[in-house]
């Protein structure tokens, strides 16, 4: 595919994403627009698995008000972009993605300071009850913002794609290597970051039901589904027996049971406030009733 035209299509793409980002993260993360950005380059099967593997490096990052760890939604594009036009695997993805997903946290530090500085304008259009003006500025921002990220990833898919093909082939075998093994450890880091914000002890035990399901649901389906339907597998399923059950039971049994201890605990707790501002509040109205 020309440069040019692949250039143009990523832009697109990136222009949509960040534009759908003022409305919510979730429809912008990896997993989804990296198979866009597989189809508008002509290989989706490739599109949806670089945006599983990058999907888990970024499963811990979002953006909370002003706050920008990692540029996800760019740096997923660009890694995915460039992987595919290169005909480089998971690895290499991964490795391009990172680095530019913290680059890409430049544009929106601009960004911020350029929209600051267009606050006092907003103000004088309320004060004004010039509220056209008001509109149209907004919405000229609205679309204004997602053109900066589209320029500036048409100039590195159209321009750069060469200078990063050069500079992965340059790179000896044990770089490489290493960057195979850092693709590997980064989606751990991924789960560290979203654990860190999610990990409560009252509902830690649903990140362990989690596994439970994949692994022993799968295992039920495999031997259980065959006999249900009435097809071949009857010997493989009786090696499932009842006995086997009992771990997958007791890991079930434990998650609910944590799960209802702290629930108790929480509920006592709530209550004995409850009790003490009850309380608060009853001596209160007897000094009151006794001070008139």
């Amino acid at each position: 595919m020309n440069m040019i035209a692949a250039g143009l299509l990523v832009a697109l793409v990136m222009y949509l994403a960040k534009f759908t980002d003022w409305i919510g993260q979730i429809g912008v993360r990896p997993i989804w627009i990296c198979p866009l950005v597989g189809l508008v380059l002509g290989d989706m099967q490739s599109g949806v698995v670089l945006g599983a593997s990058l999907e888990l490096v970024f499963i811990g990052a979002i953006s909370i008000g002003g706050s920008v760890p990692q540029d996800f939604i760019s740096g997923g594009i660009l890694g995915c972009a460039y992987a595919i036009l290169l005909g480089k695997d998971a690895d290499i993805a991964v490795t391009l993605a990172v680095p530019l997903s913290l680059a890409f946290t430049l544009i929106f530090q601009v960004e911020t300071i350029l929209y600051t500085a267009m606050v006092p304008l907003y103000d004088r259009f309320i004060e004004e009850r010039d509220f056209k003006k008001y509109a149209a500025l907004h919405y000229f921002t609205a679309f204004i913002h997602p053109l900066f990220y589209a320029v500036v990833t048409f100039l590195a898919v159209a321009f750069g794609t060469g200078g990063i093909e050069r500079f992965i082939n340059a790179m000896p075998a044990w770089i490489m290597n290493g960057f195979s093994v850092a693709a590997g450890l980064l989606p751990a880091i991924g789960f560290a970051m979203l654990l860190k914000m999610l990990w409560d002890k009252s509902i830690v035990c649903f990140f362990f039901l989690g596994f439970f399901a994949v692994k022993y649901m799968t295992s039920f389906m495999n031997h259980f589904l065959p006999v249900l339907q009435g097809m071949e597998g009857g010997e493989t399923a009786a090696a499932f027996s009842a006995g086997s059950l009992t771990m997958p039971l007791a890991i079930l049994a434990i998650c609910i049971a944590v799960y209802s201890f702290f629930h108790d605990i929480e509920q006592k707790e709530e209550l004995k406030k409850l009790k003490v501002s009850a309380k608060a509040d009853t001596e209160d109205d007897k000094e009151d009733f006794f001070n008139e």
